[in-house]
């Protein structure tokens, strides 16, 4: 059984991509995890945070454990009528974000992790903060970014972006996304972010026989 990862700190841009992917698990037929990571101030002073009293942690903790079972109990009731209902785990964790959802997904399988895109502000900076970028570059499978504005809608096409750095890593990605999006028959759509102005005649070479290779061995014919 497939199973997507939802990365919340309980926001209302991090709810919308909890439905989000919510919506996707009944598309794709995988059950969801839900998951929030818990700082403990007095673990990472250098972080800036405002220090709590100790005797506040477990409250803290607790309070976290009610917000993800009422947004479970939430997406349980928005799939009251639909042909398919994910199993949906609750994990409350202490550790930064990054560290929390790779162990998870590791221990789990893991096949895609969806989080919402938002700035730094109050609560949702204390609990989680902003992690995209560190996200993007450290988590160890697919990451779907929902931004605020995106329809909860059938999926019709997906981009995954990468810089070609470790392009077997990438390929290997590649592969594991197509098998979990094949379901959808969306369009996937690689999209190469590059620092430089130009490719070198090299890189365009190589790229080349990237993709060929890519497409051969993918049978899967929406790639583009």
């Amino acid at each position: 059984m497939k199973t997507l990862l939802v990365a919340t700190d309980f926001s209302a841009n991090s709810r919308h991509a909890a439905e989000y992917a919510n919506k996707l698990a009944v598309q794709l037929r995988a059950n969801l995890v839900l998951c929030n990571a818990f700082i403990v101030p007095a673990e990472v002073p250098e972080a800036g945070l405002v220090t709590w009293p100790m005797m506040e942690y477990e409250e803290m903790l607790k309070d976290s454990e009610e917000e993800l079972k009422a947004l479970r109990t939430s997406l349980e009731k928005q799939n009251s009528d639909t042909d398919f209902s994910p199993s949906i785990q609750c994990e409350n964790n202490v550790g930064a974000v990054t560290a929390v959802v790779n162990d998870i997904v590791e221990h789990q399988s893991i096949q895609m992790v969806v989080m919402a895109t938002h700035g730094n502000n109050g609560l949702s900076q204390f609990l989680v903060g902003n992690h995209t970028r560190r996200m993007i570059d450290e988590t160890i499978c697919p990451l779907l970014l929902v931004p605020e504005t995106a329809g909860i809608k059938t999926v019709k096409k997906i981009a995954f972006a990468t810089d070609f750095l470790h392009h077997e890593k990438d390929l290997e990605t590649i592969y594991k996304l197509i098998d979990l999006i094949r379901p959808l028959n969306a369009e996937l759509l690689i999209t190469h972010i590059l620092d430089e102005k130009e490719q070198s005649p090299e890189f365009k070479k190589w790229l080349d026989h990237f993709l060929v290779e890519l497409s051969n061995k993918a049978d899967y014919p929406n790639i583009y």
